[in-house]
């Protein structure tokens, strides 16, 4: 469900006298000038949600690297985004993916292997990365992942990972029985992973039990039973976790 907010009214507040932090955008019907509007004038956020804005442009990203503003941002959520290219997306992991923390890219049919065999080895700092397309979501990836070489470069390139949400089904992965060694690798590499979530299937069974023979249980859970974002990484989270 979409959120209707008065573009005028939003253009009239004046955000660069503000100190925000931390902005939830999501799902709003926000007009691309407003987008721009509000993020190139934000010169402290760290933490922006701006995931399901079909606003957000190839223009509001440009307009907000050149503003300097998104300097600050270390949790970045920009799933389902559809109006974004792979160009912009390039361009924005190539210029700031070392000072990212979380990024949420998931819902992009459009960024398959190419796209994140290039970029994982830019996300060096992350903590949290979501990537993939749902089955259920349209249009239907025709595209082979190789999951082995992602897990393999998310092994190399990301010590410091605590959470990965991979939603690709079994039909779009290709893997085989020497996946596993893939997996040891990812498993010993970054020691502070805590949570891998993945489409339920056979390679779900694979990492799982995978993890389970290392006594690393409840770490691999299906997309089905969760969903990895970013709102954790709020400083505020806990003030809004409620019984």
């Amino acid at each position: 469900m979409h959120v209707s907010l008065d573009d005028k009214i939003i253009q009239t507040i004046e955000w660069e006298k503000t100190k925000i932090e931390e902005l939830d955008i999501r799902g709003t019907e926000l007009s691309a000038e407003s987008i721009i509007y509000i993020l190139t004038r934000l010169n402290h956020c760290r933490w922006l949600d701006a995931s399901w804005l079909e606003n957000f442009t190839d223009a509001v990203m440009d307009a907000w690297m050149q503003a300097g503003t998104i300097n600050s941002i270390q949790y970045l959520n920009l799933d389902t985004c559809d109006s974004l290219t792979e160009n912009a997306l390039t361009e924005l992991v190539l210029r700031h993916g070392n000072q990212l923390y979380g990024l949420n890219l998931g819902g992009h049919h459009k960024l398959l292997e190419y796209f994140w065999m290039n970029m994982i080895s830019k996300l060096k700092n992350v903590r949290v990365l979501v990537m993939g397309i749902a089955e259920d979501c349209c249009p239907k990836v025709t595209a082979k992942i190789h999951i082995d070489q992602f897990v393999d470069c998310i092994a190399q390139n990301c010590p410091r990972l605590t959470r990965v949400e991979i939603r690709w089904d079994d039909e779009t992965l290709r893997f085989s029985d020497k996946s596993s060694k893939f997996i040891d690798v990812l498993r010993m590499k970054c020691l502070k992973l805590h949570s891998v979530v993945l489409s339920d299937g056979q390679y779900y069974e694979l990492v799982r039990s995978n993890f389970e023979r290392a006594d690393r249980m409840s770490v691999v859970r299906t997309t089905e039973m969760c969903r990895t974002g970013i709102l954790h990484c709020s400083k505020y989270f806990k003030q809004l976790v409620f019984n």
